[in-house]
């Protein structure tokens, strides 16, 4: 068990994601997108945007009734992942299953934060974000409950400045 915590810690700390978005005012994103959210999403509420560093990509979160909601654009203003907030519940009980038994092997004492539905040009996804010792964890499964991959959660204070 002391191996198992070891490598998960080790593992977290190389694959720790810092910060990687930045948060932008609404004149810097480009009227494209902005259009085609509110095409998509008429009801869209409380929008912030995201510039991805090192990359072209921009990242929307807005509420849409009563659903929390992040679409994610490519350099081309095309829409190439949508992350919809769900309720863990909502899911197969035997994905259910094959989560809970990784999150119970792997953080013992977590707490779960949040769960989203992922889905992008490549594969559909399920995202669990938990508390495990005081630290968000995002921990990536597949539609059928199998573990992908796991992200540390870095929170760094918002900069609006590129």
């Amino acid at each position: 068990m002391k191996i198992i915590s070891l490598i998960t810690f080790l593992f977290l700390v190389c694959c720790s994601v810092y910060s990687q978005e930045v948060r932008i005012e609404k004149k810097k994103v480009n009227p494209e997108i902005i259009k085609t959210l509110l095409e998509k999403y008429p009801k869209a509420k409380r929008l912030k945007y995201y510039a991805f560093k090192n990359s072209q990509q921009i990242e929307s979160d807005f509420r849409s009734q009563k659903q929390n909601i992040s679409v994610t654009f490519n350099a081309d203003n095309e829409i190439i992942e949508l992350e919809k907030e769900i309720e863990f519940e909502s899911l197969s009980p035997t994905v259910q299953l094959q989560i809970t038994k990784y999150l119970v092997l792997e953080f013992k004492n977590f707490q779960l934060k949040e769960c989203q539905e992922i889905l992008s040009n490549s594969n559909p996804s399920i995202e669990i974000e938990i508390q495990y010792n005081g630290q968000l964890i995002d921990c990536f499964f597949d539609v059928n409950g199998k573990f992908i991959s796991l992200e540390k959660i870095e929170e760094n204070p918002i900069n609006t400045q590129f």
